[in-house]
């Protein structure tokens, strides 16, 4: 083990206790210096050859073999010269950092208020666009509005409990809409809700949603660019119409969803003469008599096919019909391809042209 720490100017004290015991005693040897109180135990090799190398001793000059100490004046002035030529060095390494700390800082801020007073920001990635989410949520002041069509992973949803609950303790109020499908198919989405709602969130379930958006404080919205891919980006904007508009689709579809602990929505009624289907079989029905096929059905309520399937056959037995067609003009005589007449905030715009729907 060294003796010295680099540059050789930072003497330990058994080093010095050692000089100060060569300098001050008539013809020491190795044998006084054992015995001195202060080196007791102590490397004296080491120390002698540390000793050599600070230049405090040298060889002697009248005495082959031996050892004689430099005057302090002399030796102690060059290891404390080197030590401030160091300190020196240091001293503007530190200050060149500094400089270049608030540089950067101050390129960041720049950058972050630019970002801020932008209108349109487009995330490609996955990566980017949590990050950038991460930054618009840790800088909620009153509410986030958040729509979630994908459905999250275990781990994310362990993840997102941290941020959450900082949240709700700073006063922030959240309300967040899920899809029923990915609900009932996920025992981690439906433990998460239940905390959620226990933590003081609003929680509420549709059986569609358009896409992935997050409104916050009414002044920023995020929207993704593909509604069923994730790693696709998002669109991120501040500009006061676009945001009230997401703002207002995202109001349209709190005031159309349900308290994952209510059976049904608010004010549904069966259609007379036809069985009581609840939401998803009535998502199901108006999605394929608006001409959706059986795999963008599932997709929109966020089931697989098979399971659509059986909902399907689920309500065909209900309604005493043994293939697709005559489903179609059973419903159409209940008048069941109508059951709300308001068209779904989370359907407008996405029909597929050419599908076969319910026929």
């Amino acid at each position: 083990m060294s003796m010295q720490a680099p540059g050789g100017w930072d003497l330990p004290d058994a080093v010095l206790a050692a000089y100060e015991h060569i300098l001050l005693t008539d013809d020491w040897s190795v044998e006084s210096l054992a015995s001195a109180p202060d080196l007791q135990g102590a490397d004296l090799p080491m120390i002698l050859d540390a000793l050599v190398a600070a230049r405090l001793i040298r060889p002697s000059q009248e005495a082959l073999g031996e050892l004689s100490p430099v005057a302090p004046a002399v030796g102690l002035r060059d290891v404390v010269d080197v030590g401030e030529r160091e300190l020196l060095a240091t001293t503007i390494r530190l200050h060149q950092l500094r400089a270049r700390a608030g540089e950067l800082e101050d390129r960041f801020t720049a950058r972050a208020q630019l970002r801020s007073r932008a209108t349109f920001e487009e995330l490609h990635g996955q990566d980017s666009t949590l990050r950038r989410i991460s930054e618009v949520i840790t800088g909620a002041e009153r509410m986030i509005d958040t729509v979630v069509s994908t459905l999250p992973s275990a781990e994310a949803l362990q993840q997102a409990r941290y941020r959450d609950e900082e949240l709700i303790e700073r006063g922030i109020r959240i309300r967040a809409i899920y899809l029923e499908g990915h609900r009932k198919q996920s025992r981690a989405l439906r433990d998460y809700l239940d905390w959620l709602g226990d933590l003081g969130a609003e929680v509420r379930i549709r059986p569609t949603l358009p896409t992935r958006l997050l409104c916050v404080d009414n002044r920023t919205a995020v929207v993704a660019i593909q509604p069923t891919d994730p790693t696709a980006g998002a669109i991120v904007v501040h500009t006061p119409g676009l945001v009230a508009t997401v703002s207002h689709l995202f109001d349209l579809l709190w005031s159309s969803s349900r308290y994952p602990q209510d059976s049904q929505s608010p004010g549904t009624l069966a259609t007379s003469g036809a069985p009581d289907f609840d939401d998803l079989e009535r998502t199901v029905l108006r999605l394929l008599a608006s001409g959706h096929k059986d795999e963008a059905v599932a997709r929109r309520v966020g089931l697989s096919l098979r399971s659509v399937r059986r909902v399907i056959g689920s309500i065909s037995a209900q309604l005493g019909t043994s293939s697709r067609f005559e489903l179609g003009v059973r419903c159409h005589d209940l008048g069941l391809t109508s059951l709300d007449p308001r068209p779904d905030p989370a359907s407008l715009g996405s029909r597929e042209r050419g599908a076969p729907g319910l026929a």
